[in-house]
């Protein structure tokens, strides 16, 4: 019978801020109240805003991820979001879309359209989250990629950045969110992947 192991809140946070890279030890003293004054630099942001992906290149995909997880721990209004905002809205290409190589893919991927499908999404998402407009032609091509199940080209991580940019620009209660979500709850096989 395995044990349940209970994790010592205040022990892991003096940990991470006594161990952990500047980035880290920054979090832990947010964490435990203590923020420092000053965001230090973001591990895989490069200066001009855009985050590295799997492949060591810089990524419209990552930086959508990076800006979204940003947002998520309350740094939405930060110097690092405005610039992967301004970076993704720059390496939008002429067809108001994003591109990422496959190998810049998280999961299990099989079609050759899902890094345009994952950038997209991706991107489109964090620009909403930091409350900019990703112009409607995003949205509309990576509705095209959704199947009658709710799975999104690409696979897990393009659908859930998918659902996450069509119920931040339509609501929650959105059809193709709701489709996608859907998806992920009843699919069972290993979509994850290695990541």
């Amino acid at each position: 019978m395995a044990v349940a192991r209970v994790i010592d809140r205040d022990t892991a946070i003096a940990s991470v801020i006594d161990r952990g890279n500047e980035w880290q030890a920054w979090r832990g003293a947010r964490l435990d109240g203590n923020p420092s004054a000053e965001l230090p630099s973001i591990p895989s942001q490069d200066a001009e805003g855009g985050f590295v992906g799997s492949s060591g290149r810089v990524s419209p995909g990552a930086t959508g991820e990076g800006l979204c997880h940003l947002a998520i721990i309350d740094l939405a209004e930060s110097g690092a979001v405005a610039i992967a905002g301004d970076w993704l809205e720059e390496a939008r290409t002429p067809a108001q879309a994003w591109l990422d190589a496959p190998d810049d893919v998280p999961g299990e991927i099989s079609e050759a359209a899902a890094g345009r499908v994952w950038a997209t999404a991706s991107a489109a998402c964090a620009l909403l989250v930091a409350g900019r407009d990703p112009g409607p032609r995003a949205l509309t091509l990576v509705r095209s990629e959704a199947d009658s199940e709710g799975r999104f080209t690409g696979g897990a991580y393009p659908t859930f950045a998918a659902a996450a940019a069509y119920w931040k620009a339509e609501g929650p209660q959105t059809e193709t969110a709701e489709w996608a979500l859907r998806w992920a709850r009843e699919w069972a096989d290993d979509w994850w992947g290695p990541w």
